[in-house]
């Protein structure tokens, strides 16, 4: 049949081909298969026969045959080896692949694996010094007995991250598989990757892991036990599920299911249990499940069932121990009808169909077929709209506990009073106590209590309720508490309720006895209404429903230290509310938080997911807010001058997120601002002396400001605020002496709380001259100005202090200054003696290595530093950006340096982007060995700056991996080579002139070489095969010559192919067809093609390419027709988007025939063919093409 195809590529080496259909080969229609190399060399050319093989498995050049192999291959067509089957890889590879792959020196555990902390490959355990490491000692493995082979591996919540490679499901004894409580995947898709290659395997758990999809996990057909809770599927359950013949245990807890279980469920037919708990399926719960007999235990509680009981499957299920499908999270009416009887299983023991819409009476027959009557029965009816009584026949259980309450029962049947075995014995205690023992079963109509029903024991009796209508009430004041208790079940169900860490009584008291819940009461302890929700640290998990903000008298709420969002819809029926926390969350988005009510007076939502480009507009409406907490966010842009909207603001506090520009002067309105804490963002500017006007300002907290240098100019004076006692402007860049009246006001005040306890850190900036004396009027003071360039401590600060630096000053006998500063020429890490015993140290080079008081270190230049000021002083001109080049600001703060560590460093330069800097150099040697000297550098761009680099030193440059020359006046590169870790070059633009400079064909981790725009010569060698790392290639505009070489299509990992405007000659390389990768493809020749340069031969199909855009052979003498598999390898989405667009330039050449009509299948095309020999007419279809 495949004789039907006139040309086609077939890959089908590495299978069990035994031959070819006897029509094929004798056929002369094929000439044109495999690229025409059929014409050439025959069937060789698709498969080598049987006793024949190359490297490829078949025949792809003239030179290289299939050869004979005097072993034979089997019977085989295609083979690529002669000899035995190579070797199977150890069980001890495949579990260090595995180690490698998922951070294994990272575990949590790793006895025994961690002989292998040292590897780098597997391959290093066949090294003589690994001999007799025993893989089946390590932990969580078990092997078998017989054997040795991996039977069992188990590494449950083990800290292993990352995809675990294919080869672990190559161990063929494996049948238990448990990763659960990881962060793993099986695939790149998220799926469950090779996992039928476990043809054992029976039970695995991947619960707790980074699995998304089921693809995959249809292959597993030995599997009998799957556990797969806490995923993140937030898809429909898959019917590839179906596939599996023998699985037993189907165990999906919270895993995003959604809905409704599809058809086929039945194909599972040995299936004992299935639990679905606590995801969101809807529909009707699936008939199916009574074809299958076998099940024994069934929980599809907390999804959004509707719908039915299926009475008639449950029939069958005559097996059925345990039945669950309590639903209290639902948003609709949960399950309807009537109460099946159950009485056709003679096993049953626990029912739960609590928190639905049930209706009728509870049958007589209802679980008339349990056998076993003595045994504990556990019946949940509650919260449901049955009606009539608790039925006389279910006496004859001897224990029973059975929460039947909120109902429409009009009680219990007298016949169940005296069976002292139910409801935990509460019966028979509240009997021998004389009481009536039907009411630990229900409390009767006119009576209520918080749990609906009587327990033994003071205050545990019903209570008279006049408004009670039926048995088992939880209130006596209606609807409301009903509500609340909605509510908060509802919240327990969305947020993984069962697993949190805390919550007692949250299933089984009343609300206001829950972990958590404040209620308001009165002098009775009637619950008026919940006030607050104390949920920190409890282990919650999910989305908050927002039916909290209904609670109608909550006060204040406490999220922090869970992993769940909320949405702000509804807040503003939260009419009560004061205070909003959730802090270490994952609190995402404030859309809405504008329409809080007015009563909102805290919000404090730090440490979460909040990504802003700025701080939303609609916090700043919330005019009645007094205290903000709002970091370690992503907070950015600048602070609105709308925050003067905050009128009753008391505390702000936004330190650590990626906030920009300068402090507001509008911010020195907010007349009760107490606290103000900037620090850790991005700002910049000077700090407005308007805040020393806010009088009630306590805190000021700007300290460590990342970008620019942080905030610059004078200190302020803040001279008009008697309450600031804390200030933090460390590690910013001010600079001028400190003002005479600062904190004047504080210093003047009569309030012993004003001007005691006063702290002052101002360390790290670029402040000058001396601390003046008058600071001598604070009570007590710490004060840091270590690491500035401080001249002076008057020794009226240094006297006898008791107060002064924690009482240091007082305490010390002589140097007393030095508890303040280390005196010049001395220092410690911290520029001040901290304790009696441990004084300044002194410099051995005394003041000129820590001239100012309050030296850090005895700072000889750094070695770094030094670098870049020989270079400044050789490259640097009037015209070129210089901003901090040559001050005393950490190097890493200098235009165009990046350092591996943060801006206060002093060493560490990994990037120099010095772009177009107005940079000259002329003693260029001398500027090429200092740039490559820099130990750490990975980037160095010193594009279009007259800096033509020499090469003699680039070797040590060890670390670096991009180097852009483009546009510096290069005239060649010699020695490139030896920079061994380069990755990526650009010498575009340049006046390189000889032939390709073969060095670089010595450089294997190139990956991107831009060499456009030079005066290169010569051939390219069939060495650039050798390059296979490189991905993107450009070296148009140049004198190449030559014809191109096949080797080219060894550059397997090739996107960007773009050599035109050279003067190549000869054709195309098929070989280009197998660059699957290629994105862009380019021999444009601009000549009179023939004359000097010019491609002839015919137009190659590029078909195994999936995403290739652009195509440019302007100007060259292909002939021949466009191949009718033109680019038909494109992948269907790329060439079907409208984003996609195809570029097709085939203009002038000598093509004839006509366009080919799959042309239609590209939604976005643009072709330029004119000046070729093509024939119409061009096919309707195109011109209704709209994008084209």
């Amino acid at each position: 049949e495949f004789l039907k195809f006139r040309s086609l590529n077939l890959n089908v080496v590495g299978n069990n081909i035994t031959g070819f259909a006897e029509e094929i080969c004798d056929s002369g229609s094929i000439s044109s298969w495999m690229n025409g190399l059929v014409e050439q060399f025959g069937c060789d050319a698709i498969l080598c026969p049987d006793g024949y093989y190359t490297d490829v498995g078949r025949q792809e050049e003239e030179s290289v045959p299939c050869v004979e192999c005097e072993v034979g291959t089997n019977g085989l067509y295609g083979a690529t080896f002669c000899g035995a089957e190579k070797d199977d890889i150890s069980e001890l590879e495949i579990l260090a692949e595995f180690y490698l792959a998922v951070n294994g020196l990272n575990w949590d555990e790793t006895s025994g694996w961690d002989v292998m902390a040292d590897i780098e490959s597997p391959l290093d355990l066949t090294l003589p010094s690994y001999a007799g490491v025993n893989h089946c000692n390590f932990w969580g493995i078990i092997c078998r007995n017989d054997t040795n082979q991996v039977k069992e591996i188990s590494l449950p919540s083990n800290g292993l991250e990352g995809m675990v490679p294919p080869s672990l499901f190559d161990l063929p004894a494996l049948d238990t598989l448990d990763l659960s409580g990881n962060e793993l995947h099986f695939d790149r898709d998220y799926g469950f990757g090779p996992i039928g290659n476990a043809k054992k395997l029976e039970k695995l758990d991947v619960s707790s892991n980074d699995i998304q999809k089921f693809s995959g996990i249809g292959q597993a057909k030995a599997l009998r036990e799957l556990y797969a809770d806490d995923l993140y599927f937030f898809t429909g359950l898959d019917t590839e599920l179906y596939q599996l013949p023998e699985l037993r245990v189907l165990h999906m807890q919270y895993s995003g299911l959604r809905n409704e279980i599809p058809k086929g469920l039945s194909q599972l037919a040995n299936l004992r249990s299935i639990n679905l708990y606590g995801n969101e399926l809807e529909g009707t719960i699936p008939s199916e499940i009574g074809d299958l007999p076998k099940l024994w235990h069934i929980d599809f509680s907390e999804n959004d069932f509707t719908g039915h009981l299926p009475t008639v499957a449950i029939k069958n299920l005559l097996d059925l121990e345990k039945f669950h499908v309590h639903q209290s999270g639902r948003s609709k009416e949960g399950i309807t009808g009537e109460l099946p009887s159950f009485k056709e299983q003679t096993k049953l023991h626990l029912l739960d169909v609590s928190s639905n819409s049930m209706t009728g009476p509870i049958p007589t027959n209802f679980l008339s077929g349990v056998e076993d009557v003595d045994q504990l029965m556990v019946i949940d009816l509650g919260w449901n709209s049955f009606t009539g009584t608790i039925p006389s026949e279910l006496s004859r259980f001897s224990q029973m506990n059975l929460d039947a309450v909120r109902n429409q029962f009009s009680g219990v049947s007298s016949s169940l009073c005296t069976l002292s075995g139910w409801m935990d014995g509460e019966v028979g205690k509240i009997k021998k106590d004389g009481g009536n023992g039907c009411d630990a079963i229900l409390c009767p109509k006119g009576t209520y209590s918080e749990i609906g029903y009587a327990k033994s024991g003071s205050n545990g009796e019903c209570l008279s309720c006049v408004s009670a209508e039926y048995a088992g009430e939880t209130t006596c004041n209606g609807a409301a508490e009903n509500e609340e208790k909605k509510i908060l079940d509802n919240l327990y169900a969305e947020t993984s309720g069962s697993n949190w860490k805390k919550g007692a009584y949250w299933t089984t008291g009343p609300i206001c006895t829950y972990e958590g819940v404040v209620c308001e009461s009165n002098n009775s302890n009637t619950n008026e209404g919940i006030v607050e929700l104390r949920l920190s640290d409890f282990g919650l998990i999910g989305n908050i429903p927002t039916e909290i903000y209904q609670l109608p008298k909550l006060t204040k709420v406490d999220f922090s230290n869970n992993v769940v969002d909320i949405s702000f819809d509804g807040i503003e029926n939260a009419v009560n509310l004061e205070s909003f926390i959730m802090s270490d969350a994952d609190l995402s988005d404030l859309t809405g938080i504008g329409n809080a009510p007015p009563s909102l007076k805290k919000i404090h939502i730090e440490r979460n997911a909040l990504n802003y480009s700025i701080i939303p507009h609609e916090i700043y409406s919330l005019e009645n807010l007094e205290s903000l907490s709002i970091g370690f966010n992503e907070f950015g842009g600048k602070i609105s001058p709308s925050i003067s909207n905050l009128k009753s603001i008391q505390e702000f506090w936004a330190g650590s997120n990626d906030i920009t520009g300068s402090i507001p002067h509008s911010i020195s309105e907010l007349d009760d601002l107490r606290s103000l804490v900037l620090s850790g963002n991005r700002m910049s500017g000077s700090i407005p002396n308007g805040l020393g006007n806010v009088t009630s300002l306590r805190q000021l907290h700007l300290n460590g400001q990342r970008d620019f240098g942080g905030f610059s100019g004078p200190v302020p004076s803040l001279n008009k605020s008697p309450h600031l006692h804390d200030i933090d402007f460390s590690r910013n860049s001010l600079t001028g002496s400190i003002p005479n009246d600062f904190l004047a006001s504080v210093r003047g005040s009569t309030v012993h709380d004003d001007y005691a306890g006063v702290s002052i850190d101002m360390s790290s900036n670029l402040i000058t001259g001396a601390i003046p004396p008058d600071f001598d009027d604070f009570a007590s003071l710490f004060l840091n100005l270590a690491g500035n360039k401080i001249t002076n401590v008057p020794t009226e600060i240094c006297d006898d202090d008791d107060e002064f630096m924690d009482g240091l000053v007082g305490s010390l006998t002589t140097n007393k200054c030095d508890a303040i500063l280390c005196r010049p020429g001395t220092f410690t890490p911290v520029g001040r003696q901290t304790e009696i015993n441990e004084t300044c140290t002194p410099c051995s080079g005394g003041e000129s290595q820590a001239p100012y008081y309050g030296s850090t270190e005895c700072k000889a230049v750094s070695g770094e530093r030094e670098t870049l000021q020989k270079i400044y002083k050789l490259i640097f001109t009037e015209s070129s950006d210089d901003k901090y080049w040559m001050t005393d600001n950490p190097i890493c703060t200098w235009a165009g340096i990046t350092c591996n560590g943060d801006d206060s460093d002093d060493e560490g330069v990994i990037e120099i982007d010095l772009e177009s800097n107005s940079l000259v150099a002329d003693d260029i040697d001398e500027v090429s060995k200092l740039f490559f000297s820099l130990p750490n550098l990975r980037l160095l761009n010193l594009r279009g700056n007259d800096i033509p680099l020499a090469m003699d030193n680039i070797g040590s440059a060890t670390n670096l991996k991009l180097l852009q020359l483009s546009a510096t006046g290069l005239r060649d590169i010699n020695g490139i080579s030896a920079a061994t870790s380069l990755e990526e070059l650009h010498v575009t633009e340049n006046d390189i002139n000889g032939d390709f400079p073969e060095e670089l064909y010595d450089m294997p981790n190139l990956e991107r070489l831009y060499i456009s725009f030079n005066n290169i010569t010569g051939t390219l060698s069939p060495r650039i095969g050798e390059l296979t790392n490189l991905k993107e290639f450009y070296a148009y505009t140049n004198f190449i010559s030559g014809t191109i070489p096949t080797e080219i299509g060894k550059l397997e990992n090739i996107e960007n192919l773009v050599i035109g405007q050279n003067f190549f000659r000869g054709t195309i390389p098929t070989e280009i067809n197998d660059l699957v990768h290629l994105r862009e493809f380019s021999v444009y020749y601009e000549g009179e093609a023939g004359i000097n340069g010019g491609l002839d031969g015919k137009l190659i199909d590029f078909a195994k390419a999936t995403h290739l855009r652009n195509i440019d052979v302007e100007g060259n003498k292909l002939t021949g027709s466009i191949p009718s598999n033109f680019l038909s390898g494109l992948d269907t989405d790329f060439r079907s988007s409208d984003d996609n667009e195809i570029v097709l330039h085939l203009a002038d050449n000598m093509l004839t025939g006509t366009l080919p009509t799959t042309f239609n299948n590209i939604k976005n095309l643009y072709i330029d063919i004119a000046g070729n020999q093509i024939k119409g007419p061009i096919p309707q279809s195109f011109c209704s093409q709209s994008l084209w």
